[in-house]
């Protein structure tokens, strides 16, 4: 596929509307980090939350950097966005196992996402691209937190749950998107759709996780790997 490109003041951009997507995505993110920090009271839930939230945020900056200055930085922006990926993955990934009741159940999952956020990490240096990624994302949201949030809503029946069941179907469709390369046209080309249908994810997200942080039914669990933090 054709790659676009304008110059501002002798300056190469390369796919400019992809960076864009991506620049709007984080402030969107980082927006909402802002909004859950000043109006929720603070427990473990909400940590990391927040870290999914500014870490997504962060990520999606450095990949619009990485792609718009390509011809610059090379691929160093990308390594940190994918890694701050796969931080974030590893941040919902610990609001979910959380919820887990039996210790033993919780104890494996947590020293599994852990080994999982190393092999994804090194694996991103190994492949250089997005794969790794994409592959740790897959498992995190479809292996554990879909489940997870599937079992909470089957009990309790609560809009939170849903809502963010709902977020997670949302953000399987831009790597379908990505998979496929399904693009409008190189100036709206599948990152740039992908990004879109993330946004709107990111917002649900939101939208669930003030619910959840609203109610009183989850009372934090200080203890195993991330009982000091």
């Amino acid at each position: 596929m054709e790659i676009t490109s304008i110059e501002l003041l002798n300056i190469k951009i390369l796919e400019p509307v992809t960076l864009l997507t991506d620049v709007l995505t984080a402030f969107l993110s980082i927006a909402i980090f802002l909004k859950i920090n000043n109006t929720h009271k603070n427990s473990l839930l909400k940590k990391f939350w927040m870290c999914f939230f500014l870490f997504f945020g962060f990520s999606t900056f450095l990949s619009g950097i990485g792609h718009g200055f390509m011809e610059y930085s090379g691929k160093y922006f990308l390594y940190f966005a994918w890694i701050l990926g796969c931080i974030g993955v590893f941040s919902i990934e610990m609001a979910s196992i959380m919820l887990i009741k039996k210790r033993k159940l919780e104890k494996i999952f947590n020293y599994f996402i852990v080994i999982k956020l190393l092999t994804a990490i090194i694996f991103v240096f190994i492949l250089g691209n997005f794969l790794a990624v994409t592959i740790s994302t897959a498992i995190g949201l479809l292996g554990i937190k879909m489940g997870i949030r599937i079992s909470e809503y089957k009990k309790h029946k609560n809009n939170f749950d849903k809502l963010i069941i709902i977020a997670i179907i949302i953000a399987i469709a831009p790597a379908l998107i990505h998979t496929f390369k399904i693009s409008i046209s190189p100036w709206f080309n599948h990152k740039d759709i992908s990004h879109v249908i993330l946004a709107i994810s990111i917002y649900v997200f939101y939208k669930g996780v003030s619910l959840e942080l609203e109610s009183k039914k989850f009372i934090p669990k200080p203890r195993l790997l991330y009982k000091n933090i």
